[in-house]
Parts: structure tokens; C-alpha cells; sequence
């Protein structure tokens, strides 16, 4: 319920970025990129690339006082159905499902919201619109993690 800010004095910090030859990471804190009111102690995250298969993110956070509903999103131009719990299947517009985002339906459900681009320039790259899928914790935790999983689909 409290966006990250912007500037210099909300920069991430424990930037670790490892490179190998079937995959890649970034891990980092994203805690320094929140105002003190969203009583944010830790939140490492870690996006894992396995070139072959999928991304994987990686979510752990210690928080002082749980403020409100946590949610995660993500922003993409493919029509998103919710509809399978724990699993987001995202499909081109020629219909063919082209990626599937997975989460842990015991702890998340998912809604999503088309968003109108206005903007020429953005209209220019991604059409009229684009979709924000949302995924709204269901349980209240001060400290925990979790994995989201994006990757294609079979043929």
C-alpha cells in the first residue's frame, strides 16, 4: 500500500549481480527504496534468470508493523487470465499462450486491470493498452518469503 520513491536518498543498497553460463541474478535490498513511514526493515530481492526456462523472483522481507495489504505487480502487453488459482497464463494477441506466471495460490490471488496508453511515443511500442496483473497476499506477516515464477508456455 506504499510505493517505493523516487531520488538518490531512496536508492537500493547490497546490489549483487552473479552471471554464469546456464543463468543469471541480481540480488539486492530494496527496503532503502521506501519512505520510514512504510516501516520497511529488509526486503531482498533476487531475480533469477535461468536462460533455458524461466525467471524466477525471489521475495524475502522482515517488516516493523504490517501497514497494509501486500501486493506485487506486473506490468505486461499479453491478455492475462486468472482464472486457474496459482497460475497466471498470459496469451498474444493471435491467442496462442505465450508465458505463465506461477505463485503460491495459499498465499496470493490474482486480479488484473487494463491500463490506456495516452502517451504517442508509448503508444508507438505497446498499442492502446497494457495489462497490470496484481497479486494481493491473503495473510498479514511482518517477516516472509516467497517465489513467482514467470516462464513459457509449452508449444
Amino acid at each position: 500500500g506504499i510505493m517505493q520513491h523516487e531520488g538518490n536518498q531512496y536508492s537500493v543498497s547490497g546490489i549483487r549481480y552473479r552471471d554464469y553460463y546456464r543463468k543469471a541474478s541480481l540480488e539486492l535490498n530494496i527496503a532503502p527504496a521506501y519512505p520510514a513511514k512504510a516501516k520497511v526493515n529488509s526486503w531482498i530481492r533476487t531475480v533469477t534468470l535461468n536462460r533455458k526456462s524461466k525467471v524466477t523472483i525471489a521475495e524475502k522481507y522482515d517488516l516493523q508493523e504490517y501497514i497494509s495489504p501486500l501486493t506485487e505487480h506486473f506490468i505486461t502487453p499479453l491478455q492475462p487470465d486468472t482464472t486457474l488459482a496459482g497460475r497466471v497464463k498470459l496469451t498474444d494477441s493471435a491467442g496462442n499462450s505465450a508465458y505463465y506466471l506461477r505463485y503460491d495460490p495459499s498465499r496470493f490471488r490474482a486480479g488484473y486491470e487494463s491500463i490506456p496508453i495516452n502517451d504517442q511515443r508509448m503508444y508507438g511500442v505497446w498499442g492502446d493498452h497494457l495489462y497490470r496483473v496484481t497479486l494481493y497476499a491473503k495473510k498479514q506477516r511482518t517477516k516472509d518469503s516467497f517465489s513467482i515464477v514467470v516462464e513459457k508456455a509449452a508449444p
